[in-house]
């Protein structure tokens, strides 16, 4: 699961409302933005088997995007069919250090999406901190 300490306060707590895949974290990140801010405050964002999870509170409760509420990538590209959403199995959190609210995702196929091509990556971001998304729209 996913636990926090703050030092010097309570003792190591478990955060409620993530479970399965959520508890599959393959990536964290602290949103630098926000790192001064006190903990309670602060914000986490975390890649995992169902999507991304994120809390803009400190770990005290958490957000899910899921990997269908991404979507399907397009692939302008012409060179075959894009993978389905079930296909991109990594994904990579940045932030916009000039823009709070933008948010940006990398999603990598797995290698058995198609045999006639490598991994490819998909870029994806968020104006509005994740309540909406785009993305660019090919392979990279």
């Amino acid at each position: 699961g996913i636990f926090t300490y703050v030092p010097g306060g309570t003792p190591v707590t478990a955060n409620a409302g993530l479970s399965g895949g959520d508890l599959n974290v393959s990536m964290g990140r602290l949103n630098p933005n926000f790192a001064n801010l006190p903990v309670a405050q602060q914000h986490y964002w975390f890649a995992c088997a169902t999507g991304v999870i994120f809390s803009v509170d400190g770990a005290a409760t958490w957000n899910k995007i899921t990997k269908a509420t991404l979507g399907d990538p397009t692939n302008t590209a012409g060179d075959g069919s894009p993978p389905d959403t079930d296909d991109l199995d990594e994904i990579s959190i940045a932030f916009d250090p000039q823009d709070v609210r933008r948010v940006y995702l990398l999603r990598i196929t797995d290698s058995t999406w198609n045999a006639s091509f490598d991994p490819r990556s998909f870029l994806y971001w968020s104006n509005d901190y994740g309540i909406s998304w785009s993305s660019f729209g090919v392979g990279i």
